[in-house]
């Protein structure tokens, strides 16, 4: 291979681990920036300071209590001013906020409970552009320090104009589909049945490569008494909605605190007693939702397989086997292809998963927002915008509102 290489640490606590000889070493921190680079250039002294990563912010996790936005005003101002006197050459990241996509939003490794902290939606950053692409006050500091160091005088071009923003009307939800109605619409090919309980990424689907995201549900008939009691052994990777005949019996996730009970990652060999309605013949569905993987970290820290693999399930004692395993992957042929809705106006939702439709025309395609925070968590598809959209817990307000470029269609 040829080209331009570099590897991208901070060197004031990670020194030269993940370097390679001959290799350009550039730095990603947003504070103290003559101590990094000092450090920088003792790994190698005879090579040029590069910051490759200068975080103007930072990004929030599920369960924030509060939006993060990392350096204020004043301290991304000191710190830039300090990284060109030290004549460094610096890129911004992020300087344009984005939003994360579809099931790519990764996770941050925690020391402690709960050992992971899984990113929003929104990638907003408190960049000097926003999540919208409007005009910050740190682009304006970016603009005049750029202006005050460049030692070729330029004309600045003039900014272009902010995008148009509109609200457009709610959308009512005419048309749904049961949990039980998305696994029987699911291709056989993304079907399988294994002896016992295996992980996203070791289904024989996808010429063999696994499943990556999304969702996978593990089905069998069970035969429950009045005490009966379930056991995953291990942790599940990473949240579990335990389902009977169709019906959801585990709780929705609404605090910090549920994340120690049954049927979430933070704690193993969790069980889950069922009661005297839930006995006889019964349906059994366990659905699994990825909610995100490391993007960073120590080699420990990549070994993200996701579903239940950790060890069997259990009921009263006895390992459970003979499964049928679903992968949900939400994938754009599949989402496009689904039919037999559901009028609204026919049946109530029963508890559990499920899919909900509505449309909406616009005249004007303008950039807006979707407001979540009447819903709990999940995802937006729109059917003309291939990406689909995480969205948020109802009663977290840091990143309820998810930015959109000109989007038309189903909802």
């Amino acid at each position: 291979m040829e080209g331009l290489f570099t590897t991208c640490d901070t060197p004031g606590s990670v020194g030269d681990i993940g370097s390679l000889p001959d290799v350009l070493q550039t730095a990603t921190f947003s504070k103290d920036p003559e101590f990094q680079l000092q450090a920088l250039k003792k790994l190698q002294p005879n090579r040029a300071l590069m910051v490759m990563e200068y975080w103007s912010g930072w990004y929030d996790h599920w369960l924030d209590e509060n939006h993060q936005t990392g350096l204020s005003n004043a301290e991304f101002q000191d710190t830039l001013k300090k990284i060109l006197n030290l004549n460094a050459s610096v890129n911004i990241y992020m300087f344009f906020g984005g939003t994360d996509f579809g099931f790519m939003n990764g996770a941050d490794p925690l020391s402690s409970s709960p050992f992971y902290a899984y990113d929003a939606s929104s990638y907003d950053y408190a960049a000097p552009l926003s999540e919208a692409g409007d005009y910050t006050e740190k682009y304006s500091i970016v603009e005049n320090i750029v202006s005050e160091y460049n030692t070729v005088k330029t004309k600045l071009p003039e900014k272009p104009k902010e995008s148009k923003k509109y609200a457009y009307p709610s959308v009512p939800i005419t048309s749904y589909l049961t949990g039980e109605d998305i696994i029987a619409r699911i291709d056989a090919k993304d079907k399988v049945k294994e002896t016992t309980v295996q992980s996203m990424e070791s289904l024989n689907i996808n010429n063999l490569n696994g499943q990556s995201y999304g969702y996978i549900n593990y089905r069998k008939r069970v035969n429950l008494t009045t005490d009966s009691h379930l056991k995953i052994i291990g942790h599940p990777r990473d949240i579990v909605m335990l389902m009977l005949d169709g019906d959801q019996k585990t709780n929705i996730l609404s605090e910090p605190t549920d994340l120690t009970g049954f049927g979430y990652w933070v704690n193993g060999d969790q069980e889950f007693a069922f009661n005297e309605a839930d006995a006889g013949d019964r349906q059994l569905d366990l659905l699994v939702e990825n909610w995100g993987r490391c993007n960073y970290g120590y080699p420990k820290d990549f070994d993200q397989r996701k579903g239940l693999w950790e060890g069997p399930v259990v009921i009263d004692g006895i390992e459970q086997k003979g499964w049928e395993i679903t992968a949900v992957q939400f994938e754009k042929d599949w989402i496009d292809s689904l039919q037999g809705w559901r009028n609204m106006s026919e049946k109530a939702i029963e508890k559990g998963p499920a899919l909900l439709r509505g449309t909406f025309e616009v005249e004007e395609t303008l950039d807006t927002w979707i407001d979540m925070r009447n819903w709990g968590k999940g995802v937006v598809i729109f059917e003309q915008y291939k990406p689909a959209l995480e969205v948020t817990f109802s009663n977290k307000p840091t990143y309820r509102n998810l930015a959109n470029e000109t989007i038309q269609g189903s909802i």
